[in-house]
C-alpha cells in the first residue's frame, strides 16, 4: 500500500499578520535610524495581535517591481475555473477544473469532453478538483495522481486518487482513493494542494490548514494532517 508520512510543518495560517510596530527587515531599513526607506505592502492592523513575526520586518516588506517581458497565448477558452495543467507527452495538456472536471486539451487547443471516473469533489468555496501529476512512469503505465477536496460524512477533506488513462483518453480506470487526511471537517477553504513527485521517487503532498479559527492550531500538531506536506 502507499503511507503518508508528515514530513514538514507549515507554520502560519494566512491570518497571521504581524504587529504594526514590528521593526522592518533589512530590505526595509537603513543601516543606522532602522526606518523604512519605503512604504511597506502591508501597512493594516493585525487580525492576530497576539501573534508575533519570526524576525523582525518579517509583514512588513518593501515592494520589489519588476515589468518582465512575457507574451500571452490562449490555447483554448470555455473552461469553467482551471486549477491546474499538467502537459502529456507529445504536446497534449491535463487539466482540472474546480468543479470536478478532468480534461485533455489538445496541443492545438482543442477542448475533449470531460474524463469518465473521476469521483465527487465537493465545490463549495475553495473546494473542488485541484492538482494533477503524472506518474514518473507514464509512458508504462499511464498512471495520474489528483487531489481534489472529498465530500464526506460530517464535512469534507482533502484527498489524493490515483488512476490509470485510458487508451482512448476518454476516462480513468481502476481509480483508487490513497489518501484521505484527517480530520474531517466541514468548511470551504484552504484545502491545498499541488502534487509533485520528488528525485527520489515521492510523491509530495501539500495541504491547507482549512482557514478556520478552531483548525489552525492544527498545524503545528503531527497528529492532524492539516497544514502539512506529505511524502507518499
Amino acid at each position: 500500500g502507499v503511507a503518508g508520512v508528515a514530513v514538514a510543518l507549515m507554520g502560519l495560517g494566512c491570518a497571521g499578520t504581524t504587529d504594526e510596530t514590528a521593526a522592518p527587515g533589512p530590505a526595509a531599513t537603513t543601516a543606522q535610524s532602522g526606518a523604512p526607506d519605503c512604504a511597506p505592502i502591508e501597512t493594516r492592523e493585525p487580525n492576530v495581535p497576539d501573534q508575533q513575526p519570526t524576525f523582525a520586518g518579517q509583514r512588513r516588506a518593501c515592494a520589489a517591481p519588476a515589468s518582465p517581458a512575457f507574451d500571452v497565448t490562449v490555447v483554448a477558452r470555455g473552461l469553467d475555473t482551471p486549477w491546474a495543467v499538467e502537459p502529456l507527452p507529445g504536446g497534449d495538456l491535463l487539466v482540472t477544473e474546480k468543479p470536478g472536471r478532468l480534461r485533455i486539451i489538445s496541443a492545438s487547443g482543442e477542448l475533449g469532453a470531460p474524463l469518465q471516473g473521476v469521483p465527487k469533489v465537493d465545490a463549495d468555496g475553495q473546494g473542488g478538483l485541484l492538482d494533477v501529476a503524472l506518474s514518473p512512469e507514464f509512458d508504462r503505465n499511464r498512471t495520474i495522481f489528483w487531489s481534489y477536496a472529498e465530500p464526506r460524512q460530517g464535512g469534507n477533506g482533502t484527498s489524493v486518487a490515483r488512476g490509470v488513462l485510458s487508451q482512448d483518453r476518454t476516462r480513468v480506470e481502476s481509480v483508487r482513493v490513497i489518501v484521505r487526511t484527517q480530520p474531517t471537517y466541514d468548511g470551504d477553504k484552504h484545502f491545498g494542494s499541488r502534487l509533485a513527485f520528488g528525485p527520489d521517487g515521492m510523491l509530495y503532498v501539500t495541504l491547507g490548514e482549512r482557514s478556520d479559527a478552531p483548525m489552525r492550531p492544527q498545524a503545528q500538531q503531527f497528529t492532524s494532517h492539516l497544514g502539512k506536506v506529505l511524502r507518499l
